[in-house]
């Protein structure tokens, strides 16, 4: 028991709470409890293991919990809703009342967040998690950018190597390396072949690994997401690999009220700070997955590029960058993978292929 002589424990406490403020650990969690009157009523440590959280939460339920986004944050809370607890999510980034604290610890921590869900619930940030069937694309989605990450870690330690010795190893993509290595391996001195011998092996290895994981991705997305991911893809630079991580990201259009607010959560809009006769402009924010934010700047710039067909969108990025320099170039791309976002988000909600009116076509479909 934690706090003070008052405090009551065990089942005795549960009785009465209302409101439960839990700050999730990797082996125990902080457990505040609080009563109608937002008095503490309870203070404990819960176990990291599925037992003990489903008695507690049982013990609990119709209770409201809250919890921060985290590792754990996804299997505890939807344990506690199968338990019947009324459960709430926090965008920990947003909790400044939490990660500022000058005095932070774990009880503290969990005590501020049953403070914010009995306060005011739109304090608290709260998220939307995504459904097991979207979840389970964007674990696939994850592990195989970890591999790619690893390809290119290696790829560029065999460049930079043969650089430190004289030797340059010709442009090529990510895909063709192994085998460009592989051709050269004969011109390297002897000292490099034993050097690259075992890389070309790992090389190998994550190619292969990589194919393995695009086949699981592309059976996953025809299983569920063929129609989504087939009406993404039509729109000129938008690959399957763009429309699956899109897919997989987004979770549910319906839940966005408009399609504009996907920019927000991608991070892709211009943070702002005005303050009477100050306001600056800022950089985008970077919320949300940094890797379909690459992603959609690459699609971006895919869709300038010269030789891509004529559209509203290849319109609209070179308007925005006006031929006037390489920084107005990346702030053009940037805003084409706002706007990119936002089109693709809006032909989900309206379930119709790409064509220049797509926006407007989208402001007459209803929220679902």
């Amino acid at each position: 028991m934690v706090g003070c002589s008052r405090e009551q424990t065990g089942e005795q406490a549960m009785k009465y709470c209302t409101t439960i403020g839990i700050d999730l650990g990797d082996k125990k969690h902080a457990v505040v409890g609080l009563d109608e009157k937002a008095k503490i009523i309870l203070k404990r440590w819960l176990p990291n293991n599925r037992e003990d959280l489903e008695r507690f939460f049982i013990s609990n339920k119709g209770v409201a919990i809250g919890m921060e986004t985290g590792t754990h944050c996804r299997w505890i809370s939807f344990l506690a809703k199968k338990c019947g607890c009324d459960v709430y999510v926090g965008n920990a980034h947003k909790l400044r009342s939490i990660f500022g604290n000058t005095h932070k610890n774990d009880m503290r921590d969990a005590e501020e967040i049953a403070n914010l869900l009995h306060g005011n619930k739109r304090h608290f940030h709260p998220v939307v998690l995504r459904d097991e069937t979207h979840q389970g694309l964007v674990q696939l989605v994850k592990i195989r950018e970890t591999v790619m990450q690893q390809r290119t870690k290696s790829i560029n330690s065999v460049r930079g190597l043969s650089k430190a010795n004289g030797i340059r190893i010709g442009d090529c993509d990510a895909d063709s390396f192994q085998k460009r290595l592989d051709e050269m391996i004969n011109e390297f001195p002897q000292n490099l072949m034993k050097l690259f011998t075992p890389q070309i092996e790992l090389l190998r290895v994550l190619n292969e690994t990589i194919k393995q994981y695009d086949r699981l991705i592309e059976d996953y997305r025809n299983e569920h997401f063929k129609e989504e991911c087939g009406l993404l893809e039509t729109i000129p630079g938008i690959g399957p690999i763009n429309s699956t991580s899109f897919v997989a990201f987004v979770g549910d259009v319906g839940r966005f009220k408009h399609a504009r607010d996907v920019g927000p959560y991608f991070g892709l809009t211009a943070g702002r700070d005005q303050s009477s006769d100050k306001d600056e402009p800022k950089k985008i924010t970077k919320e949300g997955s940094k890797f379909v934010r690459h992603l959609l700047v690459n699609a971006a710039n895919n869709i300038m590029r010269s030789n891509t067909c004529d559209t509203e969108l290849k319109e609209f990025g070179n308007r925005v960058w006006g031929n006037r320099g390489k920084v107005a170039k990346r702030k053009a791309k940037v805003a084409l993978a706002r706007k990119l976002a936002v089109t693709m988000a809006a032909i989900l909600r309206s379930g119709k292929p790409y064509h220049d009116d797509i926006l407007e076509a989208a402001k007459q479909i209803k929220k679902n």
